[in-house]
């Protein structure tokens, strides 16, 4: 089956880590015989506007097109300015962007699905795009549509819900985000909420090297030094303050936090580790690449990320991959794959009181936090990208046979 698909995030050179989940799930479906083309649209500042611009455009020496594990990505650039007001145009910058391109690649490969990653602008730019060629649309729905965008305009959310029902099938990476998708659906006109089903993200165990890392794998609870691990961009809503916090509460120098990630909130987050006086516990890693994480991720004895607004979170599963218990927040997207006490733990969002206490309890179960480990790393084998690539071909496969 050929398949286009349309998704700003992805990864390129220089970024290995952008959208590497759907960089994943499209090396799965190739795997299982699927003719993948990728359209990544990237930004571009029209002149007069890059003074508005933070520094130099990061995607000026990006190439037209690349070759990604046998998978064509090309990158257009979508006209963007660099003031949040004009988001509302992004899904008409990016039709007109790669409009000319798509049709001409269609003429080419003859694709027989579009599949874009997120609502807007993605989804709302593919949904003119299969109209005018005549295939049908699935869109993927990662967390962003139903947790921000939705709310910033009511000009924003109705596109969102145009996107909504022109695909012909929407998939949501988690029950989450599925229930919010249904009720918008739902509560908005005769729009049949029906067609969004999950498929939960997954991981790739070649890539984790699962049995190869057994040889270095830290066994949780073991030795002296406690070790914490975050990874992800450095932002609000990841809860990385909230982990100070309840490490300060702690109060025990054997514990140590380890964070990977970049963003925004590393210099608050440098800030507060000084004046919480953690800097023989604290380390920042930087960004890193995936096989760090990896690396990372097998020599340490818990995964805390209480993030407060988190679509999934495809970090959860590689943790728990590796037989590491996580800590992450009730009623996210993840609630449901970690089970509290059995895989896992799961804490009250935006609560460091909390958060110390699930902290503590890991502390002093010592073996048995292993056996949670192991619970976790056995509940994974229903989460690979493969059984994604499985899902996904099985709704490219309805669509298709209903538009015959």
């Amino acid at each position: 089956m050929k398949i286009l698909v349309l998704s700003h995030m992805y990864p390129y050179p220089g970024n290995e880590m952008s959208g590497r989940f759907v960089h994943e799930q499209n090396r799965a479906l190739k795997d299982r015989g699927c003719e993948v083309t990728v359209v990544s649209p990237k930004p571009w500042v029209p002149g007069a506007f890059k003074r508005f611009s933070k520094g130099p455009n990061k995607y000026d020496r990006l190439p037209k097109a690349n070759i990604l594990d046998g998978i064509p990505v090309y990158y257009p650039r979508k006209p963007t300015l660099p003031i949040k007001y004009f988001f509302s145009t992004a899904g008409k910058a990016m039709l007109y962007s790669i409009k000319g391109q798509i049709k001409k690649l269609h003429k080419e490969k003859s694709f027989e699905v579009i599949h874009a990653h997120v609502v807007y602008p993605d989804g709302y730019a593919a949904a003119y795009l299969a109209k005018e060629l005549g295939i049908p649309l699935v869109t993927t729905i990662h967390g962003q549509d139903f947790q921000q965008t939705i709310y910033e305009s009511s000009t924003l959310k109705q596109k969102v819900l145009f996107t909504l029902e022109k695909s012909t099938r929407i998939i949501a990476v988690s029950k989450k985000l599925e229930k919010i998708g249904k009720d918008l659906l739902k509560t908005h006109g005769d729009r049949d909420p029906e067609k969004l089903v999950t498929i939960p993200n997954g991981f790739n165990p070649k890539v984790i090297n699962l049995e190869d890392s057994q040889k270095t794998k830290k066994t949780p609870g073991e030795g002296e030094e406690f070790i914490l691990l975050s990874v992800g961009n450095l932002i609000k809503t990841k809860g990385n303050d909230l982990t100070l916090k309840a490490l300060k509460a702690l109060n025990n120098p054997d514990v140590k936090l380890r964070i990977m990630g970049a963003g925004p909130e590393k210099s608050p987050l440098m800030k507060e580790v000084e004046d919480l006086g953690l800097q023989n516990q604290v380390s920042f890693l930087g960004k890193g690449t995936h096989q760090q994480v990896m690396e990372e991720m097998a020599n340490c004895d818990l995964f805390v990320l209480p993030s407060w607004k988190e679509g999934f979170g495809v970090v959860y599963i590689e943790a728990m991959a590796h037989g590491k218990p996580v800590i992450a927040c009730k009623g996210e997207g993840i609630d449901g794959v970690v089970r509290h006490g059995e895989n896992g733990f799961l804490v009250e969002p935006n609560s460091v009181e909390d958060l110390r206490q699930k902290l503590q309890e890991a502390l002093n179960l010592k073996e048995h936090l292993s056996f949670l480990g192991q619970r976790a790393k056995e509940d994974m084998k229903a989460f690979t990208w493969e059984e994604n690539a499985k899902k996904n071909m099985q709704i490219y496969q309805d669509v298709r046979k209903n538009e015959n």
